[in-house]
């Protein structure tokens, strides 16, 4: 605005003085600055009094540069070199008047050179690169202030003084054109033709095989393998080195080679691979020995031995290492382990082995690892004759007195070997031992029992024989053993000693009701035998002459009891008769009913289910009992049954019970022959269970035996009862 008014004030000044007309440089202005080579417009605005500009001349100094003869006027000087130059314009008018205007001051200046020296254009770099770039500039009018680098239009450092340099550091992977830039004390700047270089992303290796610290034994074939790979470009070799000795070479994935007959040594091991760019990646090392292996040879047993079985094998071997030492020789019998031995001279036993033949070897291992096998070796194990014994003594059924000492002796032989002891046992106690024939010991003070005993005899290759078991008596001192036998209702009936000798009789065909007295001396040696059991359930009184029946008393004069019926006539319609008159046939072992009924259910149960039911039980009873209960067993195998439930008014089950009766009856026989104990039934109820697992199984194996057609078997055997002929 200033440059402007100052113009204008001159034209009006000129005006004021009496000239034709005004002019001023309108462009350029004072103090411009150019860069030579340099293109100028300058351009002048006049004004005038008394007639027209016919031209304008633009003056450089003295030298005329250019005329413009219309407004706007105006030139363009070109190519301007360096340097300061006074510019002016002079207005000429049609009367020839000429007018010189204000003259402008300008600087041409001449641009600083610049040349990027370093990097050079095609140059290739490793990711991540360290890139140093150098230039040198000058300026011929002045003087260099900076030199800034650029990789594209991003600016990577600057340099202020010569020599001008930078370190590009880090740079990463890719194609990158640089660049300088020189700045000089006028503020022109003048930029280098670019460099065009390559920054390479390196391949990646990884030695894959053998793995760090392996171990090998001498010659070795050690197999190298490796993984390259590059991220921007391709991988054309893989090298595999042993320190800085090239061993192997690959070209194409997958990269491995085979470095073979290896000698003993330890070894650095390295994978170098190469992209097409030719950047290279060396992996990280890995430690490798190749030991010389041990040397091992079995000793013992010899080639083709032959043992008994179960045999114990001695194996020795001789082991040694040439650059190390032995750790462990193992003994192994085909590909099974059967002894290691850790310190010379390497002795181990191969316990119990069996008939056959094998093959044996020896394995040493150094302290490296390496190992060696021997040479096989081939034993034969025979089979084991095994010995023979028999008891000799004592002899089967013989008895003795307690405290007793019993003489053992044994029969032994071994067809292949010798007897090495012969042991005698009492079930599985040991109570003697001899190791010479004749096999003799003593058992001392023996307490009275029955006892089973047995001789074992061993022979030198630990086969074991058993004698058969003979079973002897130890009475105790003063006792003597008497033998009761019993007929079908577990009446007794005979009494026998220890010679099997009659000493009690109580004949049924002398008096079935019992009212006979057994004979107490049948035997006739003077000395009376005194048993006081009757008919089942029965203790004779001998005050009384009655039998006891726990619940009343029997009176064998009249065939009856002497009190009623204690289930009054549920029992039957006669309360004091025993057994329904028939005591050969029918057993009241408590004194509470008769057993008509009982006997032809147990009789139709036991002859349709003979496996199920092969044991009778001890006794069955009707007793009353609460509403809810239909019977129980006790620990004797006594049966007792809910005269509530099965009795009635007469002395018959009652009509359309039979079902219930029968499966009731079932069930408790079950118990009777059951194998699960009857106290794991009991304790499942009480452990909350009302029924049990168990007990459920019984149950329904009861049901299922209350057939149809087996009450209608039970009926037909009952009604056939004369006793108790039922409506």
């Amino acid at each position: 605005m200033f440059k402007r008014w100052m113009i204008l004030w001159g034209m009006a000044a000129a005006l004021a003085t009496g000239q034709a007309q005004a002019i001023g440089l309108t462009s350029p202005t004072a103090g411009q600055l150019y860069l030579a080579p340099a293109s100028i417009t300058l351009a002048a605005a006049t004004t005038t009094s008394d007639g027209t500009v016919v031209k304008v001349e633009f003056y450089q100094g003295s030298t005329l540069i250019g005329t413009g003869t219309a407004a706007p006027y105006s030139i363009n000087w070109t190519n301007a070199p360096a340097g300061s130059y006074t510019l002016t314009a002079k207005a000429t008018d049609f009367k020839g008047t000429t007018t010189t205007s204000v003259p402008v001051q300008i600087t041409v200046d001449a641009p600083p050179t610049v040349s990027l020296t370093s990097p050079t254009s095609g140059q290739a770099y490793i990711a991540p690169a360290s890139v140093t770039l150098t230039a040198t500039a000058s300026d011929s009018d002045g003087t260099i202030t900076k030199v800034e680098f650029y990789q594209g239009t991003t600016l990577i450092g600057t340099a202020t003084a010569a020599p001008y340099s930078i370190t590009w550091t880090n740079a990463p992977a890719g194609y990158y054109a640089l660049s300088a830039k020189a700045t000089d004390d006028k503020g022109i700047t003048s930029s280098s033709n670019p460099a065009k270089i390559s920054i390479d992303a390196p391949p990646t290796v990884s030695l894959t095989a053998p793995a760090n610290n392996a171990v090998y034994a001498a010659p070795a074939s050690v197999t190298l393998t490796a993984t390259a790979a590059d991220s921007d470009d391709s991988i054309t070799k893989v090298e595999f080195y042993r320190g800085t000795t090239l061993i192997g070479t690959d070209t194409a994935a997958p990269y491995g080679i085979n470095w073979t007959n290896a000698p003993a040594g330890s070894y650095t091991l390295t994978a170098r691979a190469t992209d097409k760019s030719g950047a290279t990646t060396t992996s990280a090392p890995v430690q490798i020995i190749v030991d010389a292996p041990p040397s091992v040879s079995l000793t013992a047993p010899a080639n083709k031995a032959v043992y008994i079985a179960p045999a114990s094998v001695t194996l020795t071997a001789t082991a040694g290492d040439s650059d190390g030492t032995i750790s462990k020789v193992e003994y192994y019998q085909g590909t099974t382990l059967i002894g290691t031995a850790t310190s010379a001279p390497y002795i181990a036993t191969w316990q119990n082995a069996p008939a056959g033949q094998y093959s044996l070897t020896a394995k040493a291992t150094d302290d490296k690892g390496a190992t060696t096998t021997s040479t096989a070796v081939t034993i034969i194990v025979l089979p084991n004759q095994l010995p023979s014994i028999t008891l000799t003594g004592p002899t089967a059924g013989q008895t003795f007195t307690a405290p007793a000492t019993i003489d053992l002796a044994a029969s032994a032989q071994d067809t292949d070997g010798q007897i090495a002891r012969v042991e005698y046992y009492q079930g599985t106690t040991l109570i003697g031992t001899a190791t010479a024939a004749p096999y003799s010991a003593t058992w001392q003070n023996v307490a009275a029992g029955q006892y089973s005993l047995t001789a074992k005899a061993i022979d030198n290759g630990g086969g074991e024989s058993y004698s058969s078991a003979a079973s002897i008596t130890v009475n105790p001192a003063g006792l003597q053993v008497y033998y009761l036998h019993s007929d079908h209702l577990n009446t007794p009936r005979v009494v026998t000693d220890e010679q099997n000798r009659i000493v009690w009789r109580n004949d049924p065909l002398a008096e079935p009701f019992g009212t006979a007295a057994p004979e107490q001396d049948p035997d006739g040696d003077g000395v009376p035998f005194t048993l006081n059991l009757r008919f089942p359930g029965q203790y004779f009184d001998r005050e009384t002459s009655l039998h006891y029946n726990y619940y009343r008393d029997y009176d064998p004069q009249t065939g009856a009891y002497k009190q009623s019926d204690l289930i009054g006539l549920a029992g039957g319609i006669n309360t004091y008769t025993y057994a329904l008159g028939n005591p050969l046939s029918n057993p009241d072992p408590m004194g509470l009913a008769t057993q008509s009924e009982i006997s032809a259910a147990v009789q139709t149960l036991t002859s349709s289910y003979p496996q199920d039911f092969s044991k009778p039980p001890a006794s069955v009873t009707p007793f009353p009992m609460g509403e809810n209960g239909l019977g129980m067993t006790d620990w004797g195998n006594n049966i007792t049954l809910n005269s509530n439930r099965f009795g009635g008014s007469s002395e018959c089950v009652k009509r359309g019970d039979e079902y219930q009766f029968l499966q009731t009856l079932a069930h408790e026989m079950l118990h009777v022959n059951e194998s699960i104990p009857r106290r794991l039934l009991s304790n499942s109820f009480r452990m909350g269970n009302p029924i049990g697992y168990f007990h459920r199984q019984l149950d329904d194996k009861a049901n299922a035996m209350a057939t149809q057609k087996i009450i209608e078997k039970y009926i037909k055997t009952r009604n056939a009862n004369k006793d108790c002929i039922c409506r």
